[in-house]
């Protein structure tokens, strides 16, 4: 018995081996898992970051394609038609110099990759219409704004804030009338078996005189218009001929600078007396108006425009890659021109930059009214900028491999519709 005591102590040297092969085999079998875990988990995080990254830069495009190209830019005469733009710089081509004359949506190309010009207007603004023939006087001119009051109205419309006052007869003497509020509200009467709940009314927003719900105002008002401020002048659209059987139209537009501002106390558009705002202007006859916002009139731009032209601040926003040492990055400037920077590349000049992606890449095609696509040029002087229905954006993005010789790329492609074409 005391012999069979003694064996069991211990581990045998088999024992041993056997126990460490096994531990072998589990460590390197966790570390086998925990390195595929790992991989794949880096793996994830690099395929999530590509398409967060390319679908955060797919919502400011689609934000400011699907809204801004045009935006105000629009006039109603014999058809509805937007102006035509000033130019933002020239070319020397083979039939010499020529003005680059800005679309709703203009086409370049910056430091090899694609980009893109939008125009259009402030949306916080209404339209402006001119009551009067404008005036020019070398290089002065003048116009008037209408406002919806007469010289002789007495307060602001209503507000909102109270029910509108409605004339009634008086029952005693129906020949006399005074100005009473006209709705009434009849008093409940509770019944026996219920207590009633008192009714408590909620007062309407408070949107002032000048303004709506949206907070957008619905008539002109002085405060709109800044000496120093650029605006189109915009004319009716006129018919210019027969094309492919349909009927072309023209809209002229001129680009003036704001020299006072005056009204609408003592300013007045016949026949009604109407009350106006007059703005004097510089016509910005010879070269750029303001070198904040280079931009050029074409030598066909009107200097006085008729009764039913329209007042609209012009903006722009730029979209092009910009590159640092952090990589690619798609950036929104608003406020600048890309403009030719002289050695036959372009450049952008002014404005205000806003990172809203990073991409490797853009490509940027164009379809057309008569359905054809066509690439983004190296130049915007092409004849089909007034035809751009549609803008078709592939963005690319890559990430280096976690291990090994596999890459991570996506390629998110994206169509924006121009509104404002399609509406034509």
């Amino acid at each position: 018995m005391k012999k069979l005591i003694t064996n069991q102590k211990g581990f045998t040297l088999f024992e041993i081996a056997v126990v460490l092969i096994l531990s072998t085999i589990l460590l390197a079998t966790t570390a086998s898992l925990y390195s595929q875990v790992a991989k794949t988990n880096r793996r994830l995080q690099r395929i999530n970051f590509l398409e967060r990254s390319l679908l955060n830069t797919q919502l400011s495009l689609k934000q400011s394609l699907t809204t801004l190209p045009g935006r105000g830019l629009g006039s109603f005469g014999d058809a509805f038609a937007t102006a035509t733009l000033p130019a933002a710089g020239t070319l020397s081509t083979d039939k010499g110099v020529q003005p680059i004359r800005l679309g709703i949506i203009t086409p370049y190309k910056i430091n090899g990759f694609d980009a893109f010009t939008i125009a259009y207007t402030d949306a916080k603004i209404p339209r402006l219409e001119i009551g009067e023939l404008t005036t020019a006087n070398g290089n002065i001119g003048s116009a008037k704004v209408m406002t919806p009051f007469n010289s002789r109205t007495i307060g602001l419309p209503h507000s909102g804030q109270n029910p509108p006052i409605q004339p009634i007869s008086n029952q005693s003497n129906p020949n006399d009338s005074y100005n009473v509020i006209s709705k009434t509200t009849p008093t409940p009467t509770p019944s026996p078996s219920s207590t009633p709940t008192p009714h408590i009314p909620v007062p309407p927003p408070t949107i002032g005189n000048t303004g709506t719900v949206t907070g957008i105002p619905y008539y002109a008002d002085k405060s709109m218009f800044q000496p120093g401020n650029l605006v189109l002048l915009i004319s009716s659209p006129f018919g210019t001929g027969i094309v492919n059987n349909q009927q072309t139209f023209i809209t002229p537009s001129r680009i003036v600078k704001i020299i006072s501002v005056t009204g609408p106390q003592g300013v007045t558009v016949a026949p009604f007396n109407q009350q106006a705002i007059q703005l004097t202007y510089d016509l910005c006859l010879v070269g750029e108006c303001d070198p904040s916002l280079p931009l050029t009139n074409l030598g066909k731009s009107p200097k006085i425009l008729d009764v039913g032209a329209i007042i609209a601040p012009i903006k722009v926003a730029s979209f092009y890659v910009k590159q640092n040492q952090a990589g690619n990055f798609l950036v929104r400037n608003d406020g600048g021109l890309i403009m030719p920077d002289g050695n036959g590349s372009f450049q952008v000049r002014g404005g205000k930059e806003t990172n809203i992606g990073e991409v490797d890449s853009i490509s940027v095609n164009y379809l057309l009214e008569d359905g054809t696509t066509q690439p983004t040029p190296n130049n915007p002087l092409v004849p089909w900028l007034d035809q751009i229905t549609s803008v078709d954006i592939m963005l690319s993005k890559g990430a280096p491999p976690v291990q090994g010789s596999e890459s991570f790329n996506r390629n998110l492609k994206l169509s924006f519709p121009i509104t404002i074409r399609n509406i034509e």
